[in-house]
Parts: structure tokens; C-alpha cells; sequence
């Protein structure tokens, strides 16, 4: 069940927890895996490059390939694979904001570490989920060409435009989470939009899909979005009127 957290962070903004850029063309074909950045430790790639494509994920074929392209320093291969439990009590811990995670995190508190985005290596990924924490990115989904995908304004108008563009997306997202060994995605998202504005609803239909996509291979996968640190209407919170029943 998707329910609302109240979690302050950075400049007053909350989790809007859900159980669960721009796209260059709205041609854009969906072909290769996901390329490695240059600051993510090149352990997380040691795979062979021809597995690295981008595919209609079920939970046996994510299970096999984690499995088989774990890398944990404790070679537990089961600790790649998305956290299971679920907690009755959603404790977000957060880096530095310059995506840095300060280490040793408390898992006797922590649920969910944001955001893990590769700058510490898969090994801090391995002791989350030790603890049964999730590891989350907010990185922005990026494809084989290493062209980054941010949800923005313009991205929106163009799902509002043409609708398949959203399940072009959902695939770069799904995939970049899966191989990068992320138990979920944050949208970090913060334009102003109008109650309105139909970018609204295209909104909350992208983070929908992308929260069935990743629960349809696996149910520990999580997915949130960024949200005023209230809602302000019916003009929202620096002009954030988001659908915020409907995205919970």
C-alpha cells in the first residue's frame, strides 16, 4: 500500500513515500544497458558489456542477473537482491547533499539510505541490506548512449504530447535501477506546477508506471518523490501543487 511519510529534508521538503533528462527526441530508442559514470566504482561494472542491455525484466531474470554479477566483499551474492522486509516505521538517512554518504550510518534507525548513488561502493549497498535498509538513488535514469534522463518540465509537456514516451522511460529507469543494484528510485522532482496544468497528471501516471513496472518484477522495490513540506493549496507550496492523493 502507497501511504504518505513525513520526512523533512534539506530545504523543507518531505518524502512522499510510495510502495513503491529530458528525453533528446521523442524518438529515442531504448537499445544497450546503462554505462557506467566515471565516479562510481568500477566494481559495480565488472559484468561482461554484452549482458548490459536493456530488456523486459521479470523477477527471475533481475534475481539471475544480480545474482550473477554481485560483487560483495562478504560474497553473500543474496545481499544484491531488493530488501524484503517492510517496516512499519520509514526512517530516511541522508548523506552530505553532495551525494556522499557519512559513514558508519546507525541501522538501528536508518530504513532507507538517500541517497546511495555508487560514491561510497556496492560494498555500503551490502551492509544495508545486512540491516534490511534499502539503498535508493536519486540519480536520474540514464541509457546507453549515457545520456541522463531528469524528470523536468519539458520531459512532462512531452508525455502530455505522446504518452509512449512514458514507457520509454520507465525502461531506462527500470533498467538503471536493476543494474546498478538500487532497491528503488527517488523523483526528484521540484518544478512548480499548477493544479491545472495537464503536466500534473502526466506526472502522476509516470510515477505510477514506474512504481508497477518495478513491483510487477519485485515487491521490495521502492519508489518516492519530492513534495512541499506542505501542501499550500490551492496554490502549493513555492507553486508545487502537486496531485498528492494521487500519487499516494
Amino acid at each position: 500500500m502507497m501511504y504518505l511519510q513525513n520526512y523533512i529534508f534539506h530545504s523543507f521538503t518531505i518524502m512522499l513515500l510510495v510502495n513503491i533528462t529530458q528525453l533528446t527526441s521523442a524518438q529515442n530508442i531504448i537499445r544497450g544497458a546503462l554505462k557506467p559514470k566515471n565516479d562510481v566504482d568500477s566494481a559495480r561494472y565488472h559484468h561482461d558489456l554484452e549482458e548490459e542491455r536493456v530488456m523486459d525484466w521479470t523477477h527471475e531474470s533481475m534475481v539471475s542477473w544480480r545474482i550473477k554479477n554481485c560483487n560483495c566483499k562478504s560474497h553473500d551474492k543474496n545481499l544484491c537482491l531488493p530488501v524484503q522486509k517492510k517496516h512499519v516505521r520509514e526512517i530516511f538517512g541522508f548523506g552530505n547533499g553532495q551525494g556522499n554518504i557519512v559513514l558508519p550510518l546507525n541501522y538501528s534507525l536508518i530504513t532507507t539510505v538517500a541517497w546511495w548513488n555508487g560514491h561510497n561502493g556496492i560494498d555500503e549497498m551490502c551492509n544495508a541490506h545486512a540491516h534490511n535498509s534499502r539503498a535508493i538513488t536519486n540519480d536520474a535514469p540514464i541509457d546507453t548512449n549515457g545520456k541522463s534522463h531528469p524528470v523536468n518540465l519539458e520531459l512532462l509537456g512531452s508525455m502530455v504530447d505522446d504518452p509512449s514516451l512514458r514507457t520509454e522511460w520507465v525502461k531506462i529507469a527500470v533498467n538503471h535501477i536493476i543494474t546498478n543494484f538500487y532497491d528503488g528510485l527517488t523523483f526528484d522532482f521540484e518544478s512548480p506546477l499548477s493544479v491545472n496544468d495537464p503536466r500534473n497528471d502526466a506526472y502522476v501516471m509516470l510515477v505510477k508506471e514506474t512504481n508497477k513496472a518495478l513491483k510487477d518484477i519485485d515487491e521490495g522495490f521502492q519508489i518516492s518523490v519530492c513534495a512541499s513540506w506542505g501542501p499550500g493549496l490551492p496554490l502549493g507550496i513555492d507553486g508545487r501543487a502537486y496531485d498528492y492523493k494521487a500519487l499516494a
